[in-house]
């Protein structure tokens, strides 16, 4: 029998407790969901209400002011944000105070308007704002059958695309000619060149901003959201995951198969700051993030269950009821969820915040 020395029983000693160690890591993570996994390498995400559940109409800090059923949020170039209500209000959340303000009263059986301020301005059951780099916002006026954009330095309201008229028409002329049959989500490409109206239509369209004209995208069916990434891809929501529409035209489907519960009722698509994807799961009251390069559907936040507890808390504890919106701060990257039918907006801060 060699002679085997106390270093040479120590080190293989050390080699089989490695061994143990590592076999024992490896259990646990193919054990752990993909949830689970995220959250144990980087902890909970914490989520906290930023507008919402108070009495106040306006003047008061957002927390203390009500909210009624938020479908849209943006932010301008200064911070701050803009509300859009189903019911028709547009409000503003001031970034150095934090006060509240009502821009735009209900008045959703108004008709359509012409030009003129933002505060006489009519809103039939928007569904979507964005803003542009100088801050002029753009409103999804989704039963007026079309887009209204608000000039950031004068306040005044004008219809950028739509007549006012249900249909489907107008591709390759003045958007504010075209007939639209109900817009739902707006998105802009990453340097404003063009503006993309998804919703309740058979087909996406999309506008040029230097030249005011629209056209049908081709290559991708219609959607209720959509959104675009740095690269200019074009996606859309499907079973579990998104479909993909290239630069170059083509169209494929990134999907995780093993995620569950799939998608339902998708109301929002955002593009974050990694170019990842992340979609209001109204169906299942979640919060969803699609990471592009692993083909992986993780929750952020809610439980799956409709409700409204665990606020402030974890993330993925928390209860939400069919939220319609979310998007990532442009600065922060802190994401804001319009949690719907619990008549709030949260916030859930960036990781090291």
């Amino acid at each position: 029998m060699p002679n085997v020395t106390w270093r040479q029983t120590a080190t293989r000693e050390a080699a089989h407790t490695i061994m143990k160690i590592a076999s024992l890591l490896t259990l646990t993570a193919l054990l752990l969901t993909p949830n689970a996994a995220l959250h144990a390498a980087t902890g909970p995400d914490q989520i906290e209400l930023f507008a919402g559940g108070g009495t106040a109409v306006e003047g008061k800090s957002a927390t203390e002011c009500k909210v009624s059923q938020p479908f849209g949020i943006a932010f301008d170039p200064q911070d701050n944000m803009f509300i859009c209500e189903y019911p028709g209000r547009l409000l503003r959340v001031e970034a150095k105070t934090g006060v509240l303000t009502v821009v735009t009263s209900a008045r959703p059986k108004d008709p359509l308007g012409k030009e003129g301020p933002v505060s006489l301005a009519s809103f039939n059951a928007p569904h979507n704002l964005v803003t542009d780099a100088a801050g002029n916002l753009f409103i999804a006026d989704s039963l007026h059958f079309a887009v209204q954009r608000v000039d950031a330095k004068t306040g005044v309201a004008t219809t950028f695309a739509g007549t006012g008229v249900k249909g489907f028409t107008g591709d390759g002329g003045p958007a504010a000619n075209a007939d639209l049959d109900g817009v739902a989500c707006l998105c802009f490409n990453r340097d404003y060149t063009k503006l993309y109206l998804g919703g309740f239509s058979r087909a996406i369209r999309v506008v040029e901003m230097k030249t005011g004209i629209i056209n049908t995208v081709q290559g991708i069916p219609g959607s209720r959201a959509q959104a675009v990434d740095s690269k200019g891809n074009l996606f859309i929501a499907a079973t579990r995951g998104v479909r993909k529409l290239g630069v170059d035209g083509k169209s494929i489907l990134l999907e995780d198969v093993t995620a569950e519960p799939p998608l339902k009722g998708v109301k929002h698509l955002w593009v974050n700051h990694d170019d990842n994807i992340l979609i209001a799961d109204e169906g299942n009251c979640l919060i969803r993030i699609f990471i592009i390069a692993e083909k992986r559907l993780l929750t952020l936040a809610g439980t799956g269950k409709k409700g409204a507890a665990g606020v402030p808390g974890n993330a993925v504890e928390a209860q939400l009821n069919h939220p319609h919106g979310v998007i990532t701060h442009p600065r922060t990257g802190d994401i804001y969820i319009a949690d719907t039918w619990n008549n709030r907006v949260l916030r859930i801060k960036a990781m090291g915040k």
